[in-house]
């Protein structure tokens, strides 16, 4: 068990760092398979009294830097044809870094990215801004998580500020999301972390507030 969240930070970044790009890929798309499956169908449905064919909700996520698992399977889908029926009412949201702070925009798969100022893929600045508590279900990178929520991300601090922004009433869902080997069983937190309240990896669905899950 680790208390010190720096040497944690360490020895996780090293083992993650072991990961290939295609291995990423896999664990992007069977966990988004669990994602979609256990969660998003019950999310639309509190989103509407009715029928969901109809409506919309807006998951944010991220551009992987090539050993997190990536979800170029939601950000990039192949096709029309290929998306699933559940995924056409998803409005895709990715971050982007300005300053300290993330700034949310709309992602169009037909307008390319661009190389943000951390290095990682970014929309560009003409599109729409997404407003905080716009944002419905927000998949969260970290380098390490527990079954409790908790979660280690690289230190920068940038969700934690994000989150901090919204209203507690407004805060989007928090999922966590990670390679199996990133699951422990401690992660060390302190006052000002915001617990997730679902960790899914490739093999693991752990509901751990039931906002949404019943």
């Amino acid at each position: 068990m680790y208390s010190d969240k720096d040497e944690l930070r360490q020895i996780m970044l090293e083992q993650r760092c072991s990961c290939t790009q295609e291995q990423a890929l896999i664990a992007g798309a069977r966990i988004w398979q669990n994602i979609e499956s256990k969660l998003i169908p019950a999310v639309l449905k509190r989103h509407s009294s009715e029928d969901f064919s109809a409506h919309h909700i807006c998951v944010g996520t991220y551009c992987s830097d090539s050993t997190e698992p990536d979800f170029s399977c939601i950000i990039y889908p192949k096709s029309t044809e290929d998306s699933t029926a559940v995924l056409k009412h998803i409005c895709i949201a990715l971050p982007t870094v300005r300053g300290q702070q993330l700034v949310f925009r709309v992602h169009d798969p037909m307008v390319s990215l661009c190389r943000g100022k951390l290095g990682i893929s970014e929309p560009k600045d003409s599109q729409r801004v997404v407003l905080a508590n716009e944002i419905d279900v927000l998949l969260v990178p970290g380098v390490a998580f527990d079954t409790i929520g908790g979660r280690l991300g690289r230190g920068g601090g940038y969700y934690d500020r994000f989150l901090s922004s919204i209203p507690e009433d407004s805060l989007p869902l928090l999922i966590g999301v990670c390679h199996d080997f990133q699951l422990i069983d401690y992660v060390p937190t302190y006052f000002g972390d915001f617990p997730m309240d679902i960790v899914v990896t490739p093999e693991r669905f752990i509901d751990i507030s039931g906002r949404f899950v019943r």
